[in-house]
This record gives structure tokens, sequence and C-alpha cells, in this order.
């Protein structure tokens, strides 16, 4: 603990004489990494780390491993794995402290696997087709562009071509963990 330390000295003679020194002694060496979080594939998260304590900074941050880091040895800093990573943060101050660490896990949420399976792929105009679309994690939002200026946000949809063309289908969804995935179909109908 920090103390106040009092000398007294007596000479021969008898003289006296008092002098203090005091003694600091700082709080032991902390530090807090960010909560952990989820992102989609491609996408970054914010790390950050705040330290305490030791002779009160300034701190030397070093995060492990450093893929896929904007800036390894920044207190804060941008995340963007492809896989599941923890990131550990060394932190160390300029008064010999001991080394202090904390970790935050980025999940990468998986690609969505998806489909959509036509009914029918070729008939007479006008043909009316059944899309039955397929997600793995679920999609929570679905797009059809039919490739005739026609949409639908239906999952499950049908949807009458009038012309007599091929035409491409393109599915969009976003899975329940909202990450976006798109599949195209070229000349499908």
């Amino acid at each position: 603990a920090s103390s106040t330390y009092t000398v007294t000295v007596t000479d021969v003679y008898g003289c006296v004489n008092t002098d203090t020194v005091k003694v600091i002694v700082a709080p032991a060496l902390t530090v807090v990494a960010s909560a952990n979080a989820s992102v989609c594939p491609g996408n970054s998260a914010p790390v950050s780390a705040n330290a305490a304590g030791g002779n009160g900074g300034p701190y030397t941050y070093a995060w492990s491993p450093a893929t896929g880091l904007a800036n390894a040895s920044a207190q804060s800093t941008t995340a963007t794995p492809t896989v599941t990573t923890t990131y550990t943060v060394t932190v160390t101050d300029n008064c010999g402290s001991i080394a202090v660490m904390d970790s935050v896990t980025i999940t990468v949420f998986p690609n969505a696997v998806i489909s959509t399976t036509p009914s029918v792929t070729s008939g007479c105009a006008p043909l009316c087709v059944d899309f039955t679309g397929a997600a793995n994690p679920a999609a929570s939002t679905c797009f059809y562009d039919f490739g005739d200026q026609a949409t639908s946000t239906d999952c499950n949809t049908q949807h009458c071509f009038s012309a007599a063309v091929t035409y491409t289908i393109i599915y969009t969804i976003t899975d329940v963990n909202g990450c976006p995935s798109t599949i195209t179909y070229p000349c499908i109908i």
C-alpha cells in the first residue's frame, strides 16, 4: 500500500533532524476487452480494450492474432475475420507492471446455402411457375427478380411469364442472422 515513511536522525551532540518520503504503490494493471460480437461473412466488427491502473499510462496494446485486424497495436481497431476468431489483447505500461490480457471473440456466421426450385422450366406462353425457396440458415426475407421487370418478396411464390423468351431468375435472401445471399439461375425458364 502507499505509505509515508519518516526517518529521524540524532547525531552525537543530540541534534535531531527529521525527513519524510512518500512511497506510492500504483494499483495493479487491468484491461477489459469489448464484448463478443457476430458478423456476416466479409463484414467487420469493432474491437477495443480499456486499460487502467499501473502508472496510469500511456499503455501499450498488442492484439493477437493480427490476421484480420486493421491495426494490431491500437486500443480500438476493426476486425474482419474470415472464420470465427478469438483476439487476445496484451497491455503493458511504462512502469514495469505485470502485463495483463483479455480477449474478445468475433463469430463469423456461415454463408447461407440457398436455392429455389421452379415447378416447371418450360412450356407454352403464358407459363405460370411456382417457385419454392430454401435457405440454411433459414431466410427471414426473400426477393425474386423474374427477369421480366416483375419481382416478389414471398419465399414461395408463383409468377406467370407472358412472352415466349428465356428468363434468368435471381433469388436473394436475408437469413435469420441478418446476412444476405444471392443465387442466379441463368436462362432457367
